[in-house]
């Protein structure tokens, strides 16, 4: 092999060399990239998580405030009709009361 031969090869291997320098720059710049990907999809999964918790507590917190009119309600019927029920045992004692002291 002749010098000038050697020169060439060793120019063709430096250019392979800087061909491969520039690949492996260019793997970690798209390693970085999906690094970022990684963590911004982590960071998603983590607010999805606190969001599918908050809609939960929301979720019990209206199933609370659609109850309490229907527990007013039943409250308040349990009311009328104890009163109801109060005012006609009373004629009825009162009727009979009449009754007797007559």
């Amino acid at each position: 092999m002749t010098q000038e031969e050697i020169a060439m090869k060793i120019a063709d291997h430096d250019k392979s060399i800087e061909v491969l320098f520039a690949s492996v720059e260019d793997n970690k710049e798209k390693i970085s990239a999906f690094e970022k990907i990684a963590i911004s999809i982590e960071r998603l999964a983590t607010n999805m998580e606190h969001m599918s918790e908050e809609q939960e507590r929301q979720g019990k917190r209206l199933e609370r405030l659609e109850r309490e009119p229907a527990e007013a309600y039943k409250h308040y019927k349990q009311i009328v009709f104890s009163c109801l029920a109060t005012a006609v045992i009373s004629g009825v004692v009162g009727a009979v009361l009449a009754m007797i002291f007559k």
